[in-house]
């Protein structure tokens, strides 16, 4: 959750009598609704303003919302633009732990292409591990086959701050597999304010035989 350097909002009981941005549509109410859930929170006491995604962002800058959901350092650098400052407060701190990047795949394609889709998750682990240990060279990459992307300092500077703070927990056996704990958690978070069906145990959910036979080590 993304806040005002000079907000107040230490915790979730912070947010209390303070405004917090949501976009109806997307992943943001459910990881606010199971946030005020697990810190014992009355939501009724935190001001909400549902509002379009691409609005949140402009809507911070203006002040007129104190907090909101988003990737921790994806738009620093455009605050940065406009003089402001902001920091996180990672969910997982707050009772909320859930998994981030994630493959999803169908059923029957994982059946019938296991080999495939092992490879391309060896190649995308061998891509993050390349990115984190040499993020100006992955960078530089990036625009060369995508001059569109953005500006190099920006782009970098959200490499940089993702790798630090999202890409491993401890316990983590490596670079794309967190603890168990964690799938334990994010399946209890989906059940509960996801709709995830509760028909299956979250084994159900996981491929683990698609990972390399040695991980990345964390950064």
């Amino acid at each position: 959750m993304q806040v005002h350097e000079d907000s107040g909002i230490e915790k979730p009981e912070d947010l209390i009598g303070k405004t917090t941005g949501l976009n109806q549509g997307g992943i943001q109410v459910p990881l606010f609704n199971a946030l005020v859930a697990a810190n014992g929170l009355d939501a009724s006491q935190i001001e909400v303003v549902n509002v379009d995604a691409g609005a949140l962002l402009n809507l911070f800058q203006e002040r007129e919302v104190d907090a909101y959901i988003t990737i921790p350092g994806f738009e620093l650098p455009k605050l940065a633009e406009s003089g402001l400052t902001a920091r996180f407060l990672n969910l997982r701190d707050f009772g909320v732990p859930i998994l981030g990047h994630s493959l999803a795949v169908r059923e029957d394609l994982l059946n019938d292409r296991r080999d495939v889709l092992a490879a391309f998750v060896r190649a995308t682990l061998k891509s993050f591990d390349a990115a984190v240990r040499n993020p100006e060279e992955a960078v530089d990459a990036l625009l060369a086959e995508y001059p569109e992307a953005g500006e190099k300092e920006d782009i970098l500077f959200t490499v940089m701050d993702a790798h630090e703070t999202t890409y491993c927990v401890d316990g983590s056996a490596g670079l794309g597999w967190p603890p168990q704990s964690i799938f334990d958690e994010s399946y209890t978070l989906m059940t509960q304010h996801m709709n995830l069906p509760e028909d299956e145990p979250v084994s159900f959910y996981i491929a683990s035989d698609v990972l390399p036979d040695e991980l990345p080590a964390c950064p």
